[in-house]
């Protein structure tokens, strides 16, 4: 049996005795042989992901806030890749990638920010949710009245506004 890189190997039937003065062994027959089982996964598995992302675009569309609609999709993503324990990762890394802000509070921090007209710090280190921002970069307070759920402040980095937690200084979402 010869196998390959896919997931077909291949049978070969040989015919003769084998003599070094003589011509070589002749092929006779080649056959495909398909494993069975491995393929009917296969088609098992995407068929079952493409199911999940069907029933699960509506879902997410339903949801109110940039997290719940990440986390939703981030759940479906990882179940389809890693089962039960994919879809508990994904669902946290998808609300984290999702957002913190609802449509209509992103708005009034924008509103707010443009308002402020804080100038734009340059900093070479790339933009990044999660990542903290660089000692030398000011932060400010959004104040209560905006409307947030929780208390973030802002900064403008890179003509970027950017919300950040007050304790950690890590960037928790990017307004766009």
């Amino acid at each position: 049996m010869i196998p390959t890189s896919g997931q077909n190997s291949f049978t070969i039937r040989e015919v003769g005795i084998r003599d070094p003065a003589r011509e070589p062994l002749k092929l006779i027959g080649v056959r495909n042989v398909q494993h069975g089982k491995e393929s009917a996964m296969r088609t098992r598995v995407l068929n079952s992901a493409a199911l999940l992302t069907l029933l699960a675009i509506p879902l997410a569309a339903c949801q109110s806030s940039g997290a719940a609609t990440g986390a939703a999709g981030g759940a479906v993503a990882g179940a389809v890749v890693g089962g039960p324990v994919g879809a508990a990762v994904g669902g946290i890394a998808g609300a984290a990638a999702g957002g913190i802000l609802t449509a209509d509070e992103s708005t009034r921090v924008r509103t707010y920010v443009a308002a402020q007209r804080r100038p734009s710090v340059q900093v070479a280190e790339e933009v990044v949710v999660g990542q903290p921002l660089p000692p030398r970069v000011r932060v400010y307070p959004v104040p209560r009245n905006v409307g947030l759920q929780s208390s973030y402040n802002y900064t403008i980095v890179n003509d970027r506004t950017v919300l950040v937690d007050p304790r950690t200084r890590e960037i928790v979402e990017i307004v766009e």
